[in-house]
């Protein structure tokens, strides 16, 4: 009971929030932080990326240097023109010649055998179009 009496006694003036504040850890901080997302909802007004919080902790890697990463793209496509200079092309045995001849000459008879059946199917339903519509002459 006492302690109600005292906690209604104290103003919101008299509390000292800073001070309350450096008393705390990191880790309550941070606890603090959670809670107080949660529960406080964001002001509207606030751009999105103002609004949220820092996620970040990694440290930085080092310093960024422009003159560096530049050198080192140029290297980098220099290497890889270079890599391309040197590939030797290939050439063939004549029986992987002749191989790769009989399996092309297959695919294309394959195709052809495919435009075929196509060709019949799409003239087959023309002819049952030109049925149904009561122009079929017999030529087709």
């Amino acid at each position: 009971m006492s302690n109600s009496k005292d906690l209604e006694d104290l103003n919101e003036e008299d509390i000292d929030e800073d001070e309350l504040l450096a008393m705390l850890s990191p880790e309550e901080l941070k606890e603090l932080q959670s809670e107080m997302d949660v529960i406080i909802a964001p002001d509207e007004r606030v751009p999105v990326g103002q609004r949220q919080k820092d996620q970040t902790e990694k440290l930085p890697t080092g310093t960024f240097d422009h003159r560096s990463l530049v050198g080192y793209l140029y290297w980098e496509k220099e290497s890889n023109r270079m890599l391309e200079e040197e590939r030797v092309p290939t050439t063939l045995l004549p029986s992987e010649r002749t191989l790769r001849e009989e399996k092309e000459k297959k695919e294309e008879e394959e195709e052809d055998v495919e435009y075929e059946v196509i060709e019949e199917l799409i003239e087959e339903e023309s002819c049952r179009w030109y049925r149904w519509r009561g122009n079929y002459r017999g030529d087709h």
